[in-house]
């Protein structure tokens, strides 16, 4: 009566040993192709259907990986790759998690600083309007897996005595291609860049693989949004539309305190 769950418990263990060892041997296939095709002039449609498959594969794993020490860093990104091979814009739900990697302490004291260079007493229901522009360092991952990007943001108020609504707008975020990234997030990887390969993911809209978007992040839901159009605008017309409709919001009293 024992030897049948015996011999099944064996299977299994040879199955998830086996599992085990392949994982890895086919990653680093995976790594090694990448490298070739990122340095390759041109792909064929198999090179094509290999980038699409790494990509879309890398994605849907990251996703199911548990938000825990340096697995946090594929876990934060996976999403948005998987959005960028599908051609697809996230909820706007996932913006939150571009606030959390926003708000710090230090962005908290940005804001302070704004509110006590603009505030002071007001005549009536005079509204000041008030601008900044500031670059802000976040951080992604956790030990050896922790990068970090610097994101331009523009800070707004609308002050009346004592009252201020703030709002801030980060205006040069995408999910794009760019030349830049191999470089600046391979110095920061160093020895382990070699385990991210990044010229190939430049090169996916170029054979239709791939859409990128804008990632317009502010403080509310009203403006935050996920956008293709917004790739084509240059930086003051991003920052113009937002002004607009943070105006907009901070007439009506709906903007954040």
């Amino acid at each position: 009566m024992t030897g049948q769950p015996i011999s099944m418990q064996g299977r299994l263990i040879k199955t998830v040993a086996l599992i085990l060892f392949a994982l890895p041997v086919m990653a680093g296939l995976a790594i090694s192709d990448l490298h070739y095709l990122g340095d390759k002039p041109n792909w064929s449609g198999f090179d094509q259907i290999r980038v699409k498959g790494y990509l879309l594969t890398g994605s849907i794993v990251g996703m199911a990986m548990p938000p825990i020490g340096p697995l946090s860093f594929f876990r934060a990104f996976a999403p948005h790759g998987y959005y960028f091979a599908t051609k697809s814009l996230p909820d706007k739900s996932s913006m939150q998690q571009f606030r959390d990697v926003l708000v710090t302490d230090r962005f908290c004291d940005e804001l302070k600083s704004f509110v006590q260079a603009n505030d002071g007493p007001a005549t009536g229901t005079d509204r000041r309007w008030a601008t900044k522009n500031i670059v802000h360092r976040v951080y992604f991952g956790q030990g050896s897996m922790r990068l970090f990007d610097d994101w331009a943001v523009l800070l707004a108020g609308t002050f009346n005595g004592n009252d201020a609504q703030l709002s801030y707008f980060v205006w040069g975020m995408g999910i794009v291609p760019d030349d830049r990234a191999p470089e600046f997030f391979g110095k920061q990887l160093g020895e382990l860049s070699f385990l991210f390969p990044l010229n190939w993911s430049n090169r996916l809209e170029e054979y239709g693989l791939a859409k990128g978007y804008w990632v317009l992040l502010t403080e509310s839901e009203a403006t935050s949004r996920f956008s293709y159009e917004a790739r084509k605008l240059n930086s003051n017309q991003r920052k113009r539309q937002f002004v607009l409709e943070t105006k907009q919001l901070h007439a009506t009293n709906n903007g954040k305190s």
